[in-house]
């Protein structure tokens, strides 16, 4: 049974989806649907078996990760503006969550600006926001570039931009200076239901039932991206 454990582990880092999508091209039936990247992928490889496939989905709440963000800066203090960097492809998770930040801001009587880069580039962007500004990326790697884009553009972080991503992903949150803030999602238990879901369906597929589990954003991890606002910075750095 060593080989259970094997498998737990590799779907808990990621290494196992390769082999997913080798046995539903095999097989002609989805064992596992992992949040909304496999949406692309499966677009793109369109094959019959696949295009025939019925998935179990592993989802995110987008909607909660976008409120939490809100929530976040709302309680940093008073910025002058706030802003929302979504993912280059567009894709709808993205979207979700940068709906929910607006809607959330939209509530507490604040206005959001959202990054369109076939306008502008970041730096752009940036520079002609009022400052203090709170940036909500998608997701980390998003974040990690706006913090690139302030440090040629000279902007401060975070006095002048408070910088937020999503993910949690060490390797780009520890090397970007200032260490970036984010919000943790539990994907370590993702990782074990996909695995629980998976070993099952391999060990009487005709007996496994099929649900979807969401996977919820547990806390803001905060680094020194992000910075309570004091009413001073709102003229100062204007």
């Amino acid at each position: 049974m060593h080989y259970i454990s094997d498998i737990l582990y590799w779907i808990s880092t990621g290494l196992l989806v390769p082999v997913i999508i080798l046995l539903i091209l095999l097989f002609g039936r989805a064992l596992l649907l992992i949040g909304s990247f496999f949406g692309q992928y499966l677009a793109v490889l369109k094959t019959e078996a696949l295009l025939k496939a019925e998935f179990d989905g592993l989802n995110t709440d987008n909607v909660a990760i976008g409120q939490m963000a809100a929530s976040h800066f709302l309680s940093l203090g008073h910025f002058a503006a706030f802003a929302y960097i979504p993912d280059e492809m567009g894709r709808e998770w993205s979207t979700i969550r940068g709906r929910a930040f607006i809607d959330t801001l939209r509530a507490n009587r604040c206005t959001t600006e959202t990054y369109d880069s076939s306008k502008e580039g970041v730096s752009e962007f940036l520079l002609r926001q009022k400052k203090p500004v709170a940036v909500f990326a998608a997701w980390d790697f998003i974040a990690a570039e706006v913090i690139r884009a302030c440090h040629r553009s000279g902007l401060r972080i975070p006095s002048q931009v408070s910088v937020i991503g999503v993910d949690d992903d060490d390797l780009i949150c520890e090397s970007v200076r200032p260490p970036l803030s984010t919000i943790l999602v539990d994907r370590v238990k993702q990782g074990f239901v996909a695995a629980k879901t998976l070993a099952a369906m391999m060990s009487a597929p005709q007996k496994a039932t099929l649900q979807k589990y969401i996977c919820h954003p547990t806390k803001v991890i905060e680094r020194e991206s992000t910075a309570c606002v004091s009413p001073g910075n709102t003229v100062i750095d204007r």
